[in-house]
Formats: structure tokens, sequence, C-alpha cells
């Protein structure tokens, strides 16, 4: 038992790591708003930031020296925003 256990763990691990969320999935928020007359909440984390955790230089005041959006994590976040606005 022990042996299957870490195996499923990594991949459950490694499947939830690798899940991105993109603009263009935003429809389902549209089901949720639908039946929720008083609202919802919208829960995001950030668009696409290749790399992980703080750069060796890394300031909380300088955002040159922290981990950025890439192309398509900038491109994510407009249509996140233009989403938000139609909304």
């Amino acid at each position: 038992m022990k042996r299957l256990k870490l195996p499923v763990i990594l991949g459950l691990l490694t499947f939830l790591i690798t899940q991105s969320a993109y603009a263009d999935e935003l429809a389902v928020w549209d089901n949720v708003a639908a039946n929720n007359a008083k609202g919802y909440v919208l829960l995001l984390r950030h668009a696409l930031a290749p790399g992980s955790g703080d750069p060796a230089n890394f300031r909380l005041d300088d955002c040159s020296t922290q981990r950025n959006l890439s192309d398509e994590g900038r491109q994510d976040a407009r249509d996140i925003g233009l989403w938000l606005k139609s909304k």
C-alpha cells in the first residue's frame, strides 16, 4: 500500500500544479452567477508567471526584481480584465 501512495500523491500534485486557468474558460462563472442572485466571489492568484518562488534579488518594493508575467500571462490578464468589465 505504501508503494502505491507516493506515486498517486505525486501524480495528483503534478496534475494540480500543471493546471492553468485561461480567460477563455471563464464561461463557467456565467453559470455560477446565474445561480447566485446575490453575486459571487472570484478568487484569482495570477496569470502565467514562469518559474517558481521569489528570485534571489527579490525586493517587495521593486517589481523589476520580482517574478513577472510572461507575454502569455499578460494577455491572459487583459482577457480576464475585459471579461470582468463586461459583467
